[in-house]
This record gives structure tokens, C-alpha cells and sequence, in this order.
């Protein structure tokens, strides 16, 4: 199994998020501008973690 087909399992295994909290399409075209690859995931991860960090408080019925 590829590293590729891991993160998809995974992904698939948490299982769909809300669409309040995942990475929107305007987000996603304005992230396909910028040059530098590595800031692109850098910046698609960070957000993401952040994302799924308001999705899980909201579940725990934290404010």
C-alpha cells in the first residue's frame, strides 16, 4: 500500500466532516495560485487541522 492510498484510508476510516468544516472550493482555487507547492500543502494542512480542531470542540459541545 502507497503512502497515498494509507492517507485515503485513513481519511475514508474518520469519515465525512461537515461541510462547514472542510476545505471549500474557493479555498482550494485561490490555494492552485500560489507557486511554491510545499506552502500549498503547508497551508491545506494547517487549515484543515484547524478545521477538524472546531469540528471535534463543537461535537464535545465545547464553546
Amino acid at each position: 500500500m502507497t503512502a497515498i492510498e494509507k492517507m485515503r484510508a485513513y481519511i475514508e476510516k474518520t469519515g465525512r466532516t461537515s461541510p462547514n468544516y472542510a476545505l471549500g472550493w474557493d479555498e482550494t482555487i485561490e490555494l492552485t495560485g500560489l507557486e511554491d507547492k510545499f506552502e500549498i500543502i503547508q497551508i491545506a494542512f494547517h487549515y484543515g487541522r484547524a478545521k477538524g480542531y472546531r469540528e471535534g470542540k463543537k461535537e464535545a459541545g465545547w464553546p
